[in-house]
């Protein structure tokens, strides 16, 4: 299966516009995100969503609001999923979003979901007694590697499939992930309206191809009136 980026079923997410902060709050409600992301397992799925960036987040709506919204989500989260089995202080949370907004900026909310349904599912491996920070803390990082790998797999197949169009990347110079995806969005529009030109042109010659033979089918017929 091709690893291009594609983008999933824009029905099962719809973020609001990252500059409107009231609409992104009631978004980040942890059970709001949830139900919006519930779709969404995979790294690869998480990269596609166009869900935000904890990078974005706070630099539109400063630190201390992302921080805030990471912790709920991980409090709520983790408290439903593991029961029992969480029991971490208040102060805990709040260092450890602190901890995951510095050194893994670069996730969005989507993928923040993905580490808690792993850990739910018991993906990040087992849990003996009750969880605590450096567990949680390990899950995000080897998610952060795989996500990187991911993506950056995807992109070198993107970048591979527009090469065969045209696009010489040794004389470019490096482009950002933004950049990637846009020139992909580019060669994807552009595909679409020569496939669409194509089928008008097939379109054509089969109208054409049409009325030739029921043209060829008339003179037949009165050719053969005629010597009758």
């Amino acid at each position: 299966m091709s690893n291009e980026i594609k983008k999933i079923d824009p029905q099962s997410v719809q973020w609001p516009a990252i500059a409107d902060k009231a609409a992104l709050e009631v978004a980040l409600v942890p059970e709001t995100a949830r139900r919006m992301l519930r779709k969404v397992d995979t790294p690869m799925k998480a990269y596609q969503s166009e869900a935000p960036t904890l990078a974005t987040i706070s630099k539109e709506h400063g630190e201390g609001f992302c921080k805030n919204r990471l912790f709920l989500i991980l409090d709520s989260s983790l408290s439903n999923y593991l029961g029992s089995q969480y029991d971490l202080g208040k102060t805990q949370v709040a260092l450890l979003a602190e901890e995951i907004l510095d050194d893994f900026y670069a996730l969005n909310v989507a993928d923040v979901f993905v580490v808690l349904k792993r850990i739910m599912h018991g993906d990040c491996g087992k849990i003996y007694g009750k969880i605590n920070c450096q567990y949680i803390y390990e899950a995000f990082r080897n998610y952060y590697q795989e996500r990187s790998d991911a993506v950056a797999e995807s992109h070198k197949a993107s970048e591979e499939s527009i090469a065969k169009h045209g696009y010489d990347r040794t004389t470019a110079p490096t482009a950002t992930e933004e950049q990637v995806a846009d020139l992909y969005k580019q060669y994807r529009k552009a595909y679409e309206v020569k496939k669409e030109q194509e089928a008008q042109i097939h379109l054509s010659a089969q109208v054409h191809l049409k009325e030739v033979l029921t043209t060829f089918k008339k003179h037949v017929k009165n050719g053969t009136k005629e010597n009758m």
